[in-house]
């Protein structure tokens, strides 16, 4: 990340790392972005003002263009895709958008024939680099659908009213090439589908079969392999120990080609490998005792004879908060039934003002608790918790159902806890 006050008058000048070369550069400044072509050895200006950017040097013409683009396809309209783009790429947080502005009937018009001048704004740059057409036309093919797919994940997390002229919209989307695999945000626009197929009830699943369910909407079967190999992967990376030979299991009659299959065993030895290592689900889990807010001391005995459902997080850890408010939404649907709820702060000791000041600021759920000595505490270290959030799930007589279990935020978790917890 390369940064600079863009109010500034003066010219600033960058020289960027080799192994960059080949890659397309994002450049951000004053609320406005686009992508750069640069290779190794060459050199470009970029003028700034409030009519926008204006390119000289190497690539103006590819330059010229991918600023046109970025404005036509990801500035026309209000979207989430814009916010996620530029928070991806520089972890800047545009301001909220509406229900309203999200949803305006214009927009919705306009995405029907977006592809349409997108293709034919592309047509008329006169580029004849037959790789950049290429790589643009990809990214116009799937424009519409990672426009809606994120408008729709960013409404559902904002509790807003879809209307229905956008499921019209949204229910047409099917992934039958397997040129989607070339596509750079592929994995995000197969998570915001999956989300879709959840939340609206498209498919059928549980906590065993969810991958696969999703997976069997997926049309090209290289695509389908791919997304199966990628969750998997992803549950095994983060050492999900949930039900994860289950999971894979489950795949299993999805996998269609020779290579599939190859993958197939080496990712269920992986899984099998790692769970080896991990404490084992029905062990009595470590006997945690740490202070809460008020200075008191408290013990997992303190909960026994109930389920404890434990999240383990810190004040810094932007994935952990975006979990809280389905941690509280979860607490209120389990009401009444026989569960306790811990949040365990790893952040450092020295900061915990920070954190007694979140924790009022923030009205946190269910008991809020800090670990003595962040992520390198004994329980910390016992259950190998390296990156967070990490949730945890312990039956009435303190053993461990899942040391690792899926995040408040899965609908197949929550009604999986619905089932077993009265």
């Amino acid at each position: 990340k390369y940064e600079f006050n863009g109010k500034e008058s003066k010219s600033r000048e960058y020289a960027f790392q080799n192994e960059l070369d080949g890659s397309r550069l994002f450049f951000f400044c004053n609320h406005n972005f686009t992508y750069i072509e640069l290779k190794a050895g060459e050199s470009i200006e970029i003028e700034i003002s409030k009519k926008g950017f204006r390119f000289s040097g190497a690539n103006k013409l590819k330059n010229e263009y991918l600023y046109n683009f970025c404005q036509s396809a990801y500035c026309s309209y209000p979207s989430a895709l814009n916010s996620k783009i530029v928070r991806t790429n520089v972890l800047a947080h545009p301001a909220l958008l509406s229900g309203a502005e999200l949803f305006q009937e214009d927009k919705l018009k306009g995405l029907t024939s977006l592809e349409d001048e997108c293709l034919k704004q592309l047509d008329k740059s006169k580029i004849t680099d037959e790789n950049f057409i290429q790589q643009q036309k990809l990214l116009i093919k799937y424009l519409k659908e990672e426009m809606l797919l994120s408008d729709y994940s960013y409404a559902k997390a904002l509790k807003y009213d879809i209307p229905e002229s956008f499921f019209k919209l949204i229910e047409s989307i099917t992934f039958e090439d397997a040129d989607l695999l070339d596509f750079p945000r592929k994995w995000a626009i197969l998570s915001d589908y999956s989300r879709y197929l959840k939340d609206e009830r498209k498919v059928q699943f549980n906590m065993v079969n969810y991958i696969a369910s999703f997976a069997s909407e997926i049309k090209d079967q290289t695509v389908k392999e791919s997304y199966i190999f990628y969750e998997l992967n992803e549950l095994i990376q983060r050492k999900n120990t949930f039900k994860l030979l289950e999971i894979i299991d489950a795949c299993a009659p999805l996998i269609k080609t020779e290579t599939g299959q190859k993958s197939y065993t080496e990712c269920r030895r992986m899984a099998e490998q790692m769970l080896s290592r991990m404490p084992l689900d029905g062990e009595k889990v470590f006997p945690f005792a740490y202070k809460n807010q008020e200075g008191k001391v408290v013990k997992l005995s303190d909960f026994k004879g109930k389920y404890v459902f434990i999240d383990i997080w810190a004040t810094w850890c932007g994935p952990c908060k975006a979990q809280m408010p389905y941690l509280k939404q979860l607490e209120e649907e389990m009401e009444g039934r026989n569960i306790e709820f811990v949040s365990i702060s790893v952040d450092s000791p020295r900061d915990r003002q920070k954190w007694l000041d979140y924790v009022k600021k923030n009205d946190m759920a269910g008991h809020t608790l800090m670990a003595d000595n962040a992520l390198k505490d004994e329980m910390m270290v016992k259950y190998g918790v390296k990156a967070i959030p990490r949730f945890m799930l312990i039956d009435p007589q303190g053993n461990i159902v899942s040391s690792n279990t899926p995040k408040p935020s899965d609908l197949s978790f929550r009604e999986y806890l619905k089932k077993i917890i009265k």
